[in-house]
Formats: C-alpha cells, sequence, structure tokens
C-alpha cells in the first residue's frame, strides 16, 4: 500500500502490476519524445521550402494582341537555405512559358511575372505550377473602358449685389 495525499487528504493507493506497467511505458514514450524533439528543427535546415501566393492578372479584360501582366510571389520558408523556385505557367492548360526566380533568401520573398497577349477573344484561365488560378477575358475591340462618374459638384450659391444708392447731393444754405 502506498499513501499519498491529494488535495491536503490522504489517500491509500494499492499500486499493482498493471499500475507500473503503465509507468514503464509512460517512461519510454517520454524518453523517445525527448530524443526525437532536438532532431526536429534539425530536419527543417538545409531544405528550400518555396510557397506561392498573391496571384495578380492585370488587368482583367483587354482586347485582341494587348498585354496581360501576370504575376505572383515566391516564398522561402527555410531557416537557413536560400534557392530558386522554376514557375510554369500554363493558359487553358498549355505550357506557355516557364522561368526561375531570382534568389529567394530564408523567410524572404521575391516577385516573379509573365507577359502574355492572345490574339483571339475568349476567357483563359491562367495557372502556375498547379498552385494558383485566376482568368483574364479578351474581347474583340479593345476593352471596354471602366467609366468612373464624374465626381457632383454642387454649385455655389449665387450671391445677388446689393444695388449701389448714390447719395442725394447735399445743398448748401445761402448766407
Amino acid at each position: 500500500m502506498k499513501v499519498m495525499k491529494y488535495f491536503g487528504r490522504q489517500t491509500n493507493i494499492k499500486v499493482g502490476a498493471n499500475m507500473k506497467r503503465t509507468k514503464s511505458v509512460l517512461a519510454i514514450l517520454c524518453a523517445t519524445a525527448l530524443l526525437l524533439v532536438p532532431a526536429i528543427p534539425a530536419m527543417a535546415n538545409g531544405i528550400f521550402m518555396p510557397y506561392l501566393e498573391a496571384l495578380t492578372v492585370s488587368p482583367q479584360t483587354v482586347g485582341v494582341g494587348q498585354p496581360v501582366t501576370i504575376s505572383f510571389t515566391v516564398g522561402n520558408n527555410s531557416i537557413d537555405t536560400a534557392g530558386k523556385y522554376t514557375a510554369i505557367l500554363k493558359i487553358n492548360g498549355m505550357l506557355e512559358a516557364q522561368g526561375a526566380s531570382p534568389t529567394v533568401f530564408p523567410e524572404d520573398s521575391e516577385d516573379m511575372g509573365f507577359t502574355v497577349t492572345r490574339n483571339a477573344p475568349g476567357v483563359y484561365e491562367v495557372n502556375i505550377n498547379e498552385l494558383l488560378f485566376d482568368t483574364f477575358t479578351v474581347t474583340e475591340g479593345a476593352p471596354t473602358p471602366v467609366v468612373e462618374p464624374a465626381p457632383v459638384v454642387e454649385p455655389e450659391p449665387v450671391v445677388e449685389p446689393e444695388p449701389v444708392v448714390e447719395p442725394e447731393p447735399v445743398v448748401e444754405p445761402e448766407p
């Protein structure tokens, strides 16, 4: 019998074979976990870990033959390894272009981009490495410009000038 105190009260607990076995298994699990924890950060060292984000297609609507800029950001989650990322641009599932990013340093990011044109009207799907997706539209002629309404200017109130009153001539009495 083992006497233990819980919340200020004594309790008698019988420690049997099952409890001893449970304690042994827990001790082995804790020791194993302590051995593995220092190795986890080491697994990330020495590995370039890129990610893609912030895809922008601009303008969204263009005329035939006009350029469309496709830009995005390549980031690096590595804590100590720089690298270059090869981006593959597909439009409507067909390879359009590919290019390597500038060197992306650890925990940093670099912007990348492509410029494309299309000679036929339609909606085109942009795909970067099967990770980022967007579309743009090509129209027959020049794109319809976005017309912003002119600002409303309130007219200033008209102030009527006051009539000019000429003073009556002063007549001096004769002496």
